[in-house]
């Protein structure tokens, strides 16, 4: 009997997905049966990116533009059901670092690190799990997070704590700050 590849049928969401770690998943989840909605701001490397999984038999579409606009994000869960019926996965990948010195920190870098790291993963998790709680399946979403500017230790074990200790019906977010990060963890696969 032949084993059905691990997300068969399962469709998913990367944004910051065009290079890196973002790509790297993409590539995993559609070599395992995937069909991906890949994100980047850059809109070359988002399309070079989704055509290099096409060229290895994997089922993707390339969706350019900025993952932080709640519009844009919308748009982007209306394209994977649209084109597939369904959300399974959404992976808030997309994330900047802009650098500077604390005491002259300028305000639209910080309001565009808060826009694409905060706001977009926000967004993106609230778009996608209104749509999995429309469907009989549900579904699971991921954030990620530069790990090095936190406490890992405390972090993981913070998570496994919080995520062993919820049994009620509903899925809830649990937001906490630490090391200058928010980190959303939700508590139970929705569904």
């Amino acid at each position: 009997m032949e084993t059905k590849p691990l997300f068969f049928n399962k469709t998913a969401i990367v944004t910051g997905a065009g290079q890196g770690i973002g790509l790297k998943i993409c590539e995993m989840l559609a070599s395992e049966g995937a069909r991906v909605i890949l994100n980047d701001v850059d809109e070359a490397l988002c399309k070079t990116a989704a055509a290099s999984i096409q060229n290895n038999n994997g089922t993707c579409i390339a969706m350019a533009g900025d993952s932080s606009d709640p519009v844009f994000i919308q748009l982007m869960v209306d394209t994977c059901v649209d084109s597939w019926g369904k959300l399974d996965v959404a992976i808030a990948n997309a994330g900047i670092t802009l650098y500077g010195e604390f005491a002259s920190y300028p305000v639209d870098d910080f309001d565009r690190v808060m826009e694409v790291n905060l706001r977009g993963t926000f967004y993106l998790a609230q778009a996608a799990s209104n749509q999995m709680k429309k469907q009989e399946h549900g579904g699971s979403l991921l954030f990620m997070f530069n790990s090095w500017m936190a406490e890992p230790t405390i972090s993981i074990q913070r998570m496994e704590l919080l995520a062993a200790s919820q049994t009620g019906p509903s899925p809830s977010i649990d937001i906490w700050l630490q090391s200058g990060l928010m980190f959303m963890v939700f508590n139970k696969e929705l569904g």
